[in-house]
């Protein structure tokens, strides 16, 4: 068994022993691979969670090898605490399960809390958003061109498909998630349109807020986005959405050519996408259009954008505009 099949059986076994009553994959970040929180731990009486954990994820530790100068990054599973009372008896745990003390991280975070679909202000990437009479996404990022600052999500997001007008209203939550004129937060400024007998290969646009001062350039205003990085095949990649929140996956194919079915017979072609598939189960769902995909930096500190959500399969594989290829179009920058 390789080390990263060893840590994911380890964080499985862990989150069965830390979490016995079940589990809500949800609104909840955590650094790594895979994060699971106990609802009834979070929002109940956390005197009453075993250690006070909150999540388990796979991170990376940096190890000295023994007779070497050299160091080496190998998978670690992480355990998330919301108060570091029990770290003790944590390690303690940990020890007598027989996992090494050089293949854990224990992190003391507090508790995660976040639901995308709610009324957020400020406005962060990651949750809920849409054009006011259009379809409900994911506001993907902030971005810049001078001191103006934009709203970055999909076309039949913000836009509706070719069917909007720049000065539209853009609401947060979406449409679907109860969100009406009085939830206006932006104006939709520009959109690439979506051609119908050629080829297409970005599926965004932009709007401008009302209000500078409302809004976070930070992923679920945590996660620190500091540039771009180029994507590569078998990357390890993650998205903050509004459907499926976190989720963790791989880039399996580059250059893709495809038919996209927006709906009410409209087909269109799409090429030179990325192609996701998830770790564990679907890495996006329907709601999700807009979000960033991104990986982390060599320090697990900051996000870099690698994509830009767009599309996703019945049978849970994902398409992503090149974030290059977004920030190029509309001429603006992270």
């Amino acid at each position: 068994m390789d080390l990263l099949s060893e840590t994911l059986m380890w964080k499985r076994n862990l989150r069965s022993r830390y979490f016995p009553q079940g589990l809500l994959k949800t609104g909840y970040f955590a650094e790594g691979i895979s994060t699971y929180i106990n609802k009834e731990k979070i929002f109940g009486d956390l005197a009453d969670s075993l250690y006070g954990i909150v999540g388990v994820s796979i991170g990376w530790e940096t190890y000295q090898l023994l007779f070497e100068k050299r160091k080496v990054k190998l998978p670690a599973v992480r355990i998330w605490l919301s108060t570091g009372r029990y770290l003790s008896a944590v390690k303690a745990d940990l020890k007598s399960i027989g996992i090494p003390q050089e293949r854990y991280i224990t992190t003391i975070s507090g508790r995660f809390k976040i639901q995308p679909t709610n009324r957020y202000r400020p406005v962060f990437p990651g949750i809920s958003i849409s054009h006011i009479r259009g379809g409900t996404g994911t506001l993907g990022a902030i971005v810049r061109r001078g001191r103006a600052k934009y709203i970055l999500s999909n076309n039949h997001i913000l836009a509706n498909i070719n069917q909007a007008s720049v000065g539209d209203s853009i609401i947060q939550p979406g449409s679907g998630d109860g969100g009406t004129e009085r939830d206006t937060i932006a104006e939709l400024t520009d959109f690439k349109r979506i051609f119908l007998r050629r080829p297409n290969n970005l599926d965004v646009a932009i709007a401008e807020p009302i209000d500078y001062s409302n809004i976070l350039t930070s992923i679920w205003g945590k996660i620190p986005l500091r540039g771009t990085t180029p994507a590569r095949f078998g990357s390890l990649v993650f998205k903050c959405g509004r459907t499926t929140v976190y989720t963790e996956g791989r880039i399996t194919d580059l250059a893709g050519d495809f038919k996209i079915d927006y709906g009410n017979g409209l087909v269109v072609e799409f090429r030179d996408q990325l192609v996701i598939e998830g770790l564990e189960g679907d890495f996006s769902k329907p709601g999700d259009s807009g979000s960033l995909i991104w990986m982390w930096d060599e320090n697990m500190k900051n996000a870099l954008a690698v994509g830009l959500l767009f599309a996703g399969s019945e049978k849970g594989s994902t398409l992503a505009n090149s974030i290059t290829g977004v920030l190029n179009y509309f001429g603006v920058r992270l």
